[in-house]
């Protein structure tokens, strides 16, 4: 078991810096998730850890060891791919065994450690196949028993599901989070999917532009999420944002106004100065019109069974009309161009100002 602590690294491709001096400490035993868009450096980071990319600055720790310039073979972690890499001659049993083999390790205890991770991975009954007779979800097992079999100090996954189709991916996290539970080690997992994120994560790591936006809990980066990036990446639908102004900013703060409405206090800020009002969907108030402060037209509803997403348009006359999405219960019937109206709750507005951090509001 092992910690991991990652000092001041820094990365880049030609001239373009991937990685701008990432600072993380991973506790023992501790389920971490990277999670960002495309091209932020999650994969890259986690390459980093695992000693298959090299990189300009800073330092890797696995505990108090310094393993920044150890080999692959060598660092005590064990990395499970998206592509799954299994040799397609070599049976269930060989792919797992293989690196064993490789280092030398007896017979007896290589067929001990193979049977041990089949029967974790419920696949105990497929020692014998080749990967072409399996499933993709069986595939993914096997690679995550060629993991387990090196008893490694940390667990490393690069966005493992991806291949794997709806009902699957569901089915694997169920098994990621058990097998978790089993091991008892240190994991760090990377994907661009936010529901495996906060399904899965004791701490979350947010990547943006090749810096950490975040770091904390998932319900805690949900519900305050400390500059805008974060605020509309987690979370589906994402976080409405909509332009609104401060007045009457003084030692006490201010009121901030949006659609001509006062929807929260502001701790902070100059008077007059935009700002950006953030307000989850499944948290605006939508009734008929007249019913709510905010009047608004609704453009297009997406009916998704148990839940349905309005898009509408919010705005009086005389004011700039923006678009908003609203969470609600799926029996709800509502036809383009209902007129409608929205309250947008104190206790749920999120501040940001121009450079997109987080502005505190009053309680």
């Amino acid at each position: 078991m092992a910690g991991l602590r990652i000092e001041g690294v820094s990365k880049s491709f030609g001239r373009q810096r991937v990685l701008k001096g990432i600072d993380l400490s991973v506790a023992d035993q501790e389920f971490v998730v990277f999670v960002g868009p495309s091209g932020c450096g999650k994969s890259t980071l986690l390459r980093i850890i695992a000693g298959l990319e090299e990189h300009e600055d800073g330092q890797v720790f696995l505990d108090d060891t310094d393993i920044t310039d150890f080999q692959p073979a060598d660092r005590g972690v064990a990395m499970v791919f998206q592509s799954y890499a299994l040799f397609p001659h070599m049976t269930v049993a060989g792919n797992m065994s293989f690196g064993l083999r490789l280092s030398g390790t007896p017979t007896a205890e290589i067929r001990q450690r193979v049977e041990k991770a089949a029967r974790i991975l419920q696949i105990d009954d497929l020692l014998d196949r080749k990967p072409r007779q399996l499933s993709g979800g069986q595939r993914q097992r096997v690679a995550i028993g060629r993991a387990i079999v090196r008893q490694p100090k940390i667990f490393l996954f690069d966005e493992p599901l991806s291949n794997l189709d709806a009902a699957l991916r569901v089915e694997m996290r169920i098994e990621l989070a058990r097998l978790r539970d089993e091991l008892r080690t240190t994991m760090i997992y990377v994907t661009h999917d936010q529901v495996e994120a906060m399904t899965l994560a004791d701490r979350i790591v947010i990547l943006h532009q090749g810096r950490i936006e975040q770091i904390g809990t998932p319900l805690d980066v949900y519900r305050s999420p400390q500059t805008q990036f974060v605020a509309e990446f987690i979370g589906s639908p994402k976080m409405n944002i909509v332009e609104g102004t401060l007045h009457s900013a003084g030692a006490s703060g201010g009121q901030v106004v949006a659609f001509g409405h006062p929807v929260a206090m502001a701790r902070s800020g100059a008077d007059g100065s935009a700002v950006r009002v953030g307000v989850r969907p499944e948290r605006i108030r939508l009734g008929a019109a007249g019913e709510f402060p905010i009047p608004a037209t609704v453009r297009f509803a997406e009916h998704l069974g148990s839940h349905l997403i309005a898009h509408v348009e919010a705005g009086g006359a005389g004011q700039r009309r923006q678009l908003c999405q609203v969470a609600m219960d799926g029996e709800y019937d509502l036809p383009n161009g209902t007129s409608v109206s929205l309250d947008f709750p104190a206790d749920a507005i999120h501040l940001f100002d121009e450079q997109g951090r987080v502005i505190p509001t009053a309680a």
